[in-house]
């Protein structure tokens, strides 16, 4: 039986440790921890003025203790409706990609998310959207230091639309809500 001389198991060890911390410094490249990032969904109005296309809000709220930051991140999701590609108010691109695939990516001026702090994303879509089932979905986050892996932002909720500017898919709309009472009558 051949033993291995102390150099040799010195550079195994050596080998071993370099490539632990090189697997524990690749999981902490992330810059926030994502499962601080609550979002959440709400159409604001359909027939958004007064034309075919919807007004519709994203809202996410930092309930961590460190910024969500200003660069370096770009946020991926899935909307069965086309949205008009632009920068929105609070200098966050919307861009689409491809099928329904969509992206934000902070632009020039993005000051990142303080802890507490809630960031409004309104976008514009074609024709309307009324129900959770029209929603985005998918959403997931990739960082720019770590492109080969997405992490899907899990505290996603989808606001119900209660009013009628947010039900009513255009002007000759004559049901804005849905009540048990109106399926009752149908049957």
């Amino acid at each position: 039986m051949k033993r291995f001389n102390y150099p040799v198991k010195l550079a195994a060890t050596g080998i071993l440790l370099c490539c632990t911390a090189a697997g524990i410094r690749a999981q902490q490249t992330a810059p926030y921890d994502i499962s601080r990032l609550k979002a959440s969904w709400e159409v604001v109005q359909n027939h958004y003025e007064g034309k075919d296309k919807f007004l519709s809000t994203f809202t996410f709220v930092n309930t961590g203790r460190k910024d969500f930051p200003a660069r370096g991140w770009q946020l991926y999701f899935n909307f069965v409706r086309m949205v008009k590609q632009e920068e929105l108010p609070a200098h966050v691109k919307v861009e689409h990609i491809n099928g329904d695939l969509y992206r934000f990516t902070p632009a020039e001026g993005f000051n990142g998310i303080a802890p507490g702090d809630s960031l409004k994303l309104g976008m514009v879509g074609d024709a309307w959207a009324v129900n959770f089932t029209d929603a985005p979905a998918g959403l997931y986050l990739v960082w720019d230091n770590a492109p080969e892996k997405g992490v899907a932002i899990k505290d996603y909720t989808i606001r119900p639309s209660t009013t009628a500017k947010q039900l009513m898919r255009y002007p000759g709309d004559k049901t804005a809500v849905i009540t048990p009472t109106d399926i009752f009558k149908q049957n």
